[in-house]
């Protein structure tokens, strides 16, 4: 871990101020690129129950940040995205 990592663990994605809380796209967007051009190694994205008219979208986001050649799943094409099947989530 690193400085930028450490100001992202305890400042914007601590649980304190996200556990139990909804964001907008918006919100997620300055989240996440608040260190430009670093941003999270990977990003696990999912659907919570996507029968509801009401769609929320689960990121689970890893804490460190590095630059765009180091993240991981390079291979989806949308690095650091990498998206988690329902059947996956069980």
């Amino acid at each position: 871990m690193n400085s930028t990592d450490e100001y992202i663990q305890l400042g914007v994605l601590n649980s304190d101020n996200l556990k139990g809380r909804f964001f907008d796209l918006d919100s997620v967007i300055k989240m996440l690129g608040c260190r430009v051009p670093l941003c999270p190694i990977w990003v696990k994205v999912s659907l919570q129950n996507p029968e509801d008219e009401a769609l929320i979208i689960e990121l689970q986001t890893s804490l460190r940040f590095r630059k765009p050649s180091l993240l991981q799943n390079q291979e989806t094409g949308h690095p650091p995205f990498i998206a988690v099947l329902p059947s996956q989530n069980e």
